[in-house]
């Protein structure tokens, strides 16, 4: 049977109530903090990222587009250098080369004189053999005015003769055809005399005594005019840098020898624009270019920049292995299909510097 007069409550302090409470509730209360924060860590901070890039690294070689010596380097490693400023001088050509060359210059033409001297010669001789068959020629014309009028006056008589019936008309015929004859060689004859004489003024010599002399200064002038051609083309080559950035490289040191196309320093840019990312297989997704995804550097700001996907690439290509995490790199070979990523303006990376890229659904 119940009491009538129920015992009062004992009341508790509240410093009781707090060790109840941290007993019984607050380690479940941890417990689901710790496991969030584990989740979360996990998820943005060491789960293997589906996108792994790199700050885009332009380089350009200095290259050499003539064989020769570096006579000067000027430039030092990680100098800053401008677009157009001089980075090497390369003496094209050996002092000894050149001389030979030079030499071979001269030889080819001496060579040239001697040719142009027999040519002058030969020109002499047949003018004087068109001058003795010049002379010929007008001995003839001379004999044959001399036959031709005898011709004539023979047919001035002949034909009396014939008026009078004293000759035949054979005699008379043959006294005409003689003169008629002689009359058309001399024709003849002043046409070829006329046009050995046009010859002969053609060939004329335009050269006097002092031909020889004159020959000698043009030929000097020409060894001159290729010496200096020739000295023209192997002055010291200056090359310039193509681009503004820092020079990241030096593989050829002053006094070496190169070859054209041999590289001589290495530029790169100071100011990145671009990342270049890789999708790591499987892909569950492909992404397509105005994506938009997140881009968070691996040092002291881990706050993720959204950035757009510029360029997608056609097919896999191998991935550098220092871009993927250790337990991968170490073993296999992988590769992803490649992407361009805008750079964030206030994610301020390096050229190489490598970041965690994710598609911004999952944020």
């Amino acid at each position: 049977m119940p009491s009538p007069n129920p015992l009062p409550k004992i009341p508790s302090d509240l410093s009781h109530y707090w060790r109840e409470f941290r007993h019984g509730v607050m380690p479940f209360i941890v417990f689901i903090a710790v496991l969030g924060a584990t989740l979360y860590l996990w998820n943005t901070h060491l789960a293997p990222p589906s996108i792994v890039g790199q700050v885009e690294m332009v380089r350009a070689n200095v290259t050499t587009t003539a064989p020769g010596e570096i006579m000067d380097l000027q430039v030092d490693l990680f100098q800053r250098v401008v677009k157009d400023e001089p980075i090497a001088v390369v003496r094209i050509m050996e002092d000894d080369v050149l001389s030979a060359t030079i030499r071979s210059a001269e030889a080819d033409l001496l060579i040239m004189r001697e040719r142009l001297m027999d040519n002058q010669m030969r020109v002499e001789q047949n003018y004087t053999q068109l001058q003795q068959t010049l002379m010929n020629r007008r001995v003839e014309r001379a004999t044959e005015n001399v036959n031709l009028q005898l011709a004539i006056s023979d047919f001035q008589r002949i034909s009396k003769l014939f008026q009078e019936k004293a000759v035949s008309e054979a005699e008379y015929d043959m006294a005409r055809a003689k003169m008629e004859a002689l009359k058309e060689k001399l024709i003849e004859l002043n046409k070829l005399i006329a046009e050995t004489e046009r010859s002969l003024e053609s060939l004329k010599p335009s050269v006097n005594a002092t031909n020889s002399l004159d020959t000698n200064e043009v030929l000097y002038a020409a060894i001159r005019a290729r010496e200096e051609m020739l000295r023209a083309t192997t002055r010291p080559l200056i090359i310039k840098a193509p681009m503004s950035g820092v020079v990241s490289a030096i593989l050829r040191r002053k006094g070496e020898k190169v070859i054209r196309g041999d590289a001589i320093v290495t530029i790169s840019t100071l100011e990145p624009e671009r990342i270049l990312g890789y999708v790591r297989q499987p892909l569950r997704e492909k992404p397509k270019p105005g994506d938009i995804v997140q881009v968070r550097g691996r040092g002291n700001d881990r706050i993720p920049r959204q950035a757009t996907v510029l360029k997608v690439g056609t097919q896999l290509e191998l991935i550098d292995p220092s871009l993927l995490p250790l337990q991968t790199a170490a073993h296999v070979t992988e590769y992803g299909l490649p992407l361009l990523i805008t750079l964030p303006r206030d994610l301020h990376l390096m050229p190489g510097e490598i970041v965690d890229i994710t598609p911004d659904r999952l944020h």
